[in-house]
C-alpha cells in the first residue's frame, strides 16, 4: 500500500512483520512485529500517521507511525498515613518495539 503523499510504501507477508519503505531511496524506514501468523492486508490510516493490518492469526492491529501520549498514571496508593507511593509508567505503543520505562516515586507527608 502506498501513502497518500507517495513517499512511503508498506509491505507485509509470510514473515509476520510489516515494513515501511522510503520509495525514493528504496530503504526500509521501520519494521513492526506483533502478529503470530502471515499478514494478508495492510493499509495506511489517519492521513498516513498509522497502519492497520490483518493477519492469519485472526487479529487486526493498529500501528502508530508517530508517538502517542502515554496513558495517565494510576492513582497514588496510600501505604501509610504519612507516606504515599505512585508508580508512573510510560509505554510507547506496541508498534515502536520499545521498552517500558517506569518510575516509582515515594514521598512522606509532614
Amino acid at each position: 500500500a502506498f501513502s497518500d503523499e507517495g513517499q512511503r510504501l508498506i509491505s507485509a507477508g509470510l514473515e509476520n512483520n510489516i515494513l515501511v519503505w522510503n520509495i525514493s531511496s528504496g530503504e526500509p524506514l521501520r519494521r513492526f512485529y506483533g502478529h503470530d501468523d502471515a499478514i494478508y492486508r495492510v493499509a495506511f490510516i489517519n492521513n498516513a500517521s498509522g497502519i492497520i493490518s490483518c493477519s492469519m492469526d485472526k487479529t487486526v492491529k493498529t500501528w502508530y507511525l508517530t508517538p502517542q501520549p502515554p496513558a495517565p498514571p494510576e492513582k497514588p496508593v496510600v501505604v501509610h498515613k504519612t507516606q504515599c507511593t505512585m508508580l508512573l509508567t510510560w509505554r510507547s505503543p506496541p508498534a515502536f518495539n520499545e521498552t517500558i520505562t517506569a518510575f516509582r516515586i515515594q514521598w512522606r507527608g509532614g
